[in-house]
């Protein structure tokens, strides 16, 4: 039937074939363009810095304890899972009115000293991002808190300042100590 078709009028089949090689060109286009421009793209790292009049230990505490996020960050509607290298976080967190779900894995789960994880924004190669907290503890006997992020991906270049949320960690940073003091 088909062949009957194309012999009368082959017009509308091979505009269907352009089309679809086409379409399939693109993302083949796009994917080949992302992964080799990954690379070249700066990555975006915002950070902040708090030192907290506690021992590390302490402040590791309150940073372990992700169901009492939701009380006391400015930033996390809600944080569970097991802070074991491998293991998936279910994240809501709240962002400029509304509330982003995400899965990150964690990397790195080292009481005291550090908590990293990364996730991925809709697929990997997009927006990638790889979350850290470093405990360091200062001469004084206090922690410095130290909370960035790396992001890459090929849309890093055109997010703008939605990846800016170094603020966003500093008011998390100090809710996080205001909640340590609190617990003393």
């Amino acid at each position: 039937m088909l062949a009957d078709d194309m012999k009368k009028n082959p017009r509308p089949a091979c505009a269907a074939m352009i089309g679809v090689s086409a379409i399939v060109g693109v993302i083949l286009v796009l994917g080949a363009a992302s992964a080799g421009y990954t690379g070249l793209i700066k990555p975006v790292s915002p950070r902040s810095e708090l030192v907290i009049k506690a021992p590390a230990e302490k402040v590791w505490e309150v940073l372990a304890d992700l169901p009492s996020w939701s009380r006391w960050s400015p930033n996390f509607a809600e944080i569970s899972g097991e802070l074991v290298a491998g293991e998936k976080l279910q994240t809501r967190m709240r962002a400029g009115g509304n509330v982003l779900e995400f899965e990150p894995v964690v990397l790195r789960a080292e009481p005291g000293a550090e908590l990293r994880w990364r996730g991925e924004f809709i697929v990997p190669g997009l927006v990638d991002g790889e979350h850290y907290f470093l405990l360091e503890r200062t001469t004084q006997g206090h922690t410095r808190l130290i909370q960035g992020e790396d992001f890459t991906g090929a849309l890093v270049l055109y997010a703008g300042g939605a990846l800016d949320i170094a603020a966003d960690m500093g008011a998390f940073n100090e809710a996080l100590a205001a909640e340590v003091e609190r617990r003393r």
